[in-house]
């Protein structure tokens, strides 16, 4: 393969990828979530529900993506990435389903975690734009 095919191979799979959540989340992360963990308080758990039902469908899109081989690893920390985020999504409703807020504490170490995966997904993402001459 050339390495005008490779690079656009890897720039139409960034261009798949950055559209795997819908449009209407809008805002940023944090802003996200503060507006979830506000309905939470006040009782609401419809914004959490939504976020999993979002985070699913990511997942399908995610998994009918086939990444060029440049792409390979960084597809399947996605992958990896989006299961655990979904994984504790779920703990975090389980737990305050059953009114267990010492489950939530638990989950402090997975929000670490998962911070440093995006922070080097994040990287390993700029390496193969600049690698490849995308801008981003």
């Amino acid at each position: 393969m050339t390495m005008d095919a490779q690079r656009a191979a890897v720039a139409a799979y960034f261009q798949a990828i950055d559209h795997l959540q819908p449009d209407e989340l809008g805002g940023s992360a944090e802003d996200k979530a503060q507006e979830i963990v506000t309905a939470l308080i006040k009782g609401d758990a419809s914004g959490l529900d939504g976020l999993i039902r979002q985070s699913e469908a990511a997942k399908q899109r995610l998994a009918a993506i086939v990444p060029p081989a440049p792409c390979a690893r960084f597809h399947q920390e996605c992958q990896a990435n989006l299961d655990e985020s979904l994984g504790m999504l779920r703990s975090i409703k389980q737990s305050i389903s059953a009114s267990d807020p010492k489950a939530l504490e638990g989950l402090t170490q997975s929000i670490y975690a998962l911070r440093a995966r995006a922070e080097a997904m994040q990287r390993e993402e700029k390496d193969l734009g600049q690698r490849y001459g995308l801008s981003k």
